[in-house]
């Protein structure tokens, strides 16, 4: 069950984050039916509307695909919940909540809908489905028509520094936290051709443009902002790195990993950073196939290192792991061929299965850790080991776990 409601968790943020590409919400739908389709699904209605409710969009694609049920407990909430712009999450819900609700309250989100949206009810239901700024200049920039785009801008001298307020049916989390000009609208939605013509015509870019860049998983856009010499506020690139990862923008992630390791940063800064995210984001960034990396000192404010954050960094020869670390995830060493020593603490309870299979080169290990278990395939395929202790906690050898 913990394991379901973890996934559930990660689509809610990739939900909320991630590049919505063509059928993002038709393929997360998907997705959302078949984890309901499990047998003896063990999640209550109440833990889904938990995870989901500050989605108004999210809420209205688990109701669709019946993976929530509209409940009294459900709807009473519903009713009083709104977004970061105070617009009502019944009227983006209604299509759904309707039949769950009484007749006067129905009449009452009509009315409202009528008088302050002034938008047919079937036309209001249909752009809340889209999920997008309604204005015909954000349509024209989501579609990257940059002559309808100059046309805008040849008619209206000031067009091109009017600002972009989100409407009730805009539904990305960034987008409703931050009133964007059309310059970050445009790298919001990697709008190639009207990023060229305004950084030619109007460059009203600014270092918050990167951010917004990041949102459209478009690498191309960072490359234009750097040759135009737009540069983000932080020049560490941490805070777009961080952007990045929660928005699980994995090509976009490895572009500021790159962006870093060419400043030569401390590896401490890049680590600090990344033991201050959750378990799910360390898996999606760590450092694995770094080729560079020869050397850590992993500071003592991390308690953790998570699964695969070091898989196949072929150079690496050393790393120090402080007292604080009480636990190593699956693969967290995985194929490290230049590693030849490790000492593992007494602080230690916990080492994933595999965590340091196929690491060729390594011949000594000084185990002081307190694990119980050592676990499947830890040291599989190490062929040079001469020397390994074996902690008096420990009452349980994994299958495989000395292989090879």
């Amino acid at each position: 069950k913990d394991s379901l409601l973890d996934l559930f968790k990660l689509l809610y943020d990739l939900g909320e984050n991630h590049h919505r590409m063509p059928n993002f919400f038709s393929k997360l739908g998907s997705i959302f039916q078949y984890l309901k389709s499990i047998q003896s699904f063990p999640i209550s209605n109440a833990e889904i509307f938990t995870i989901f409710k500050t989605s108004k969009r999210l809420l209205l694609l688990l109701f669709e695909k019946k993976v929530l049920i509209p409940d009294k407990k459900i709807i009473s909430e519903i009713m009083v919940l709104t977004d970061s712009r105070n617009y009502k999450f019944s009227y983006t819900l209604f299509p759904e909540i309707k039949n769950f609700i009484s007749e006067k309250e129905r009449f009452i989100i009509k009315n409202q809908i009528n008088s302050k949206i002034h938008k047919d009810l079937t036309i209001f239901c249909q752009n809340c489905q889209i999920g997008e700024n309604d204005s015909p200049i954000c349509k024209i920039i989501r579609n990257d028509n940059v002559n309808n785009f100059m046309l805008y801008s040849y008619k209206d001298p000031k067009f091109l520094t009017s600002m972009i307020t989100p409407d009730i049916y805009e539904s990305n989390r960034f987008l409703l936290e931050n009133v964007a000009n059309l310059a970050e609208y445009a790298c919001f939605h990697g709008s190639i051709e009207i990023i060229k013509y305004l950084l030619e015509n109007h460059n009203n870019f600014t270092p918050k443009s990167w951010l917004y860049a990041i949102h459209s998983n478009n690498v191309e856009v960072l490359h234009l902002l750097e040759k135009n010499g737009i540069h983000p506020s932080d020049d560490t690139y941490n805070e777009c790195l961080k952007e990045s990862i929660k928005c699980h923008h994995i090509e976009i992630t490895n572009y500021f990993q790159n962006k870093i390791h060419e400043k030569e940063k401390d590896s401490k800064e890049l680590f600090k950073l990344l033991s201050n995210l959750n378990t799910e984001t360390d898996r999606v960034i760590s450092f694995i196939n770094d080729k560079k990396l020869s050397m850590i000192s992993i500071p003592s404010t991390v308690t953790s290192i998570g699964k695969n954050a070091f898989m196949r960094c072929n150079s690496l020869v050393e790393i120090l792991i402080p007292e604080s670390v009480t636990s190593l995830g699956q693969y967290s060493f995985s194929g490290c061929s230049s590693l030849s020593q490790i000492v593992l603490s007494n602080s230690l309870t916990f080492i994933g299965e595999s965590s340091f299979n196929f690491c060729s080169s390594l011949k000594q290990i000084i185990n002081n850790s307190l694990v119980s278990l050592i676990e499947d395939s830890v040291f599989s395929f190490c062929k040079l080991i001469t020397e390994i202790t074996i902690p008096q906690s420990a009452t349980e050898i994994g299958p495989c776990s000395f292989y090879g």
